[in-house]
């Protein structure tokens, strides 16, 4: 594939905050589409992107199979969710309770990623849909055994409502089609139940999280594509997971020859090599490893000397 024609096809639901901070550094490479079922957050989804050409956003819910949904409404537009009636406000965080009350219902159109994305390669899904998440995932799975590379979903280590699923439940189902856990990041306030004025996040019980995971990587260099591989360990890097992310490039460098050289002038290496040396550069710092090896890595990957200290520093902060 010409590196002009590469494209990297991201698929968010409950996007009603927008791009998730992971894919900040993609703005304006990727292909994003948002899914929002709120009409009035959906307007406003759409007025905040109308001058990206490459962010779509739909007043649409997505779901097992297409048709009609009761949208539930709630005084705080985040925490509404498809026909969930009987949300048990105790199992809400406390920051959450009284704006997790019922305030609407409305009808609301909804779809599935397989049938809405027939045409197109779907390389990555986002969800934070409030209890939906696997019956999104059901209704994605031609595409979670074709193309789908990697999956972050805002998970519930407990049941908020006899409907909904918990992080036990969705990892069971996406491991069945050859997904790995690969993160749980619940670094967040609101990820765990405290007590009174808690000096840190490492402390309470877990309510939540965000997990991630990925194709097995022995899927991905199956498919012995170089944008693949590409969007794949950037993917990685996105979502924290550097050191994941290196061992496959160098994996598939050696063994798949996946070739980086040369390769700058496309948006999606160039991003990747950027990572790629602010992990090193953090290496170095760190001064746990031999600094020769770390150089090495990337003159390896990317057929060039490592940058100089001035030539790094413009590089990482332009």
């Amino acid at each position: 594939m010409e590196q002009s024609k590469w494209n990297c096809l991201v698929v968010d639901a409950g996007a009603r905050y927008g791009l998730h901070p992971s894919w900040r550094d993609t703005r304006d490479i990727c292909e994003f589409h948002l899914f929002e079922p709120e009409p009035i957050e959906a307007n406003r989804l759409k007025l905040r992107y109308q001058d990206s050409k490459n962010i779509f956003v739909y007043a649409k819910a997505l779901a097992a199979v297409n048709g009609q949904r009761t949208l539930t409404v709630r005084s705080h537009p985040g925490l509404s969710n498809l026909d969930v009636y009987d949300l048990d406000l105790s199992n809400v965080h406390p920051d959450f309770q009284s704006s997790a009350k019922e305030s609407d219902r409305i009808d609301v159109d909804a779809v599935t990623i397989d049938g809405f994305f027939e045409d197109s390669r779907v390389d990555f899904i986002k969800l934070d849909a409030e209890g939906s998440d696997l019956e999104i995932l059901n209704g994605a799975r031609n595409k979670l055994n074709t193309s789908v590379l990697g999956i972050r979903v805002n998970v519930d280590f407990i049941k908020n409502s006899k409907t909904s699923v918990t992080f036990s439940e969705i990892d069971i189902w996406l491991t069945t089609l050859g997904f790995t856990l690969q993160a749980i990041e619940t670094e967040t306030r609101v990820a765990k139940l405290q007590g009174m004025f808690p000096l840190s996040t490492l402390s309470g019980s877990l309510l939540g999280g965000d997990a991630i995971w990925t194709r097995s990587k022995s899927d991905v260099l199956a498919k012995k594509s170089y944008e693949i591989n590409v969007i794949f360990g950037l993917f990685l890097y996105l979502n924290g997971l550097e050191d994941v992310a290196l061992q496959f490039l160098v994996n598939a460098t050696r063994q798949h020859d996946l070739d980086l050289r040369d390769a700058t002038s496309n948006p999606f290496v160039h991003l990747l090599e950027t990572k790629i040396l602010s992990h090193l550069a953090s290496a170095l710092a760190a001064g746990w490893w031999d600094s020769k090896k770390i150089t090495d890595t990337y003159s390896n990957l990317f057929n060039k000397d490592f940058p100089t200290k001035e030539e790094l520093y413009l590089r990482l902060y332009p």
